[in-house]
């Protein structure tokens, strides 16, 4: 079914760009992203803002169907509520802006330029960062199914652990950017929501619990403090990095099920 839809986006984007299907290359998140070699894995997901710079549109590919395993009803709902999902949107947005963002369903409108009926349609994560609509750039709120299969009883970190540094990469070149007119728009739109975007906890499920880790801890703080220091605009002392938290080091610390998060570290 998504094979379908795809095939049909990506006609629709090369006629939009008047180019062959040849000279079209395609990056598709499932067989692009290793899903069996771990190591390997966590170097594809540390290049993801890396990879969506070097892209010229985003689709998300979301028709109805039912997932092959858990028989869950799939579809654009779904698709907005996974964490993967979220975080390669945020950052193509971070990087792309959202003039080249759509996404597929398999329903047709009126929304091509020619009058023409289109697969595509505007997605644009403007529009869900209000107080009451973040989920689609609430990247750390997302499912996983690492969290569903409990953490192989928490001897393995979650893949939220995993996506904390380039997501906080990422979040330092908006601010850093934050004056440009694409950035800005990106920076304005989710400046108020920072604590729920980029959360100093999250819950680590395990053992049919969830126990709080760590995940970013005070780091969006500390790096808008490095950058204004940076750009003279605040004295290096007006923070006292060393009483603030670390963020997760989830990756490493995972042990048998036992967590060592919670120390204090100066930045």
């Amino acid at each position: 079914i998504q094979y379908g839809v795809m095939c049909t986006a990506l006609r629709e984007v090369a006629a939009r760009e008047q180019r062959p299907l040849a000279e079209i290359y395609v990056w598709v998140d499932f067989f692009s992203i290793p899903q069996a070699n771990r190591a390997i894995q966590r170097l594809a997901i540390a290049s993801l803002p890396a990879l969506a710079s070097i892209l010229d549109y985003f689709v998300a590919i979301c028709p109805p169907a039912d997932h092959a395993e858990t028989l869950e009803q799939c579809g654009h709902d779904s698709y907005f509520r996974r964490c993967w999902t979220r975080a390669e949107m945020m950052s193509f947005w971070s990087r792309r802006g959202d003039n080249r963002m759509f996404y597929a369903d398999g329903n047709t409108t009126n929304g091509s330029t020619n009058g023409a009926s289109s697969i595509l349609r505007s997605l644009d994560p403007k529009d869900s960062v209000q107080e009451s609509q973040l989920d689609a750039v609430r990247v750390f709120q997302g499912q996983l199914t690492c969290c569903r299969l409990q953490h192989n009883g928490g001897t393995q970190p979650c893949d939220r652990e995993e996506l904390m540094l380039p997501m906080l990469g990422l979040y330092g070149e908006i601010y850093a950017r934050r004056t440009q007119p694409t950035t800005k728009l990106i920076h304005d739109a989710i400046d108020a929501h920072l604590d729920r975007i980029y959360p100093s906890t999250f819950e680590y499920e395990v053992g049919g619990g969830k126990v709080t880790r760590v995940l970013f801890g005070d780091l969006i703080a500390a790096l808008r403090h490095r950058l204004d220091c940076r750009s003279g605009k605040v004295a290096p002392e007006a923070l006292e990095l060393g009483k603030l938290s670390a963020g997760t080091m989830g990756s490493q610390e995972t042990v048998h099920g036992r967590s060592i998060h919670g120390r204090k570290n100066s930045m």
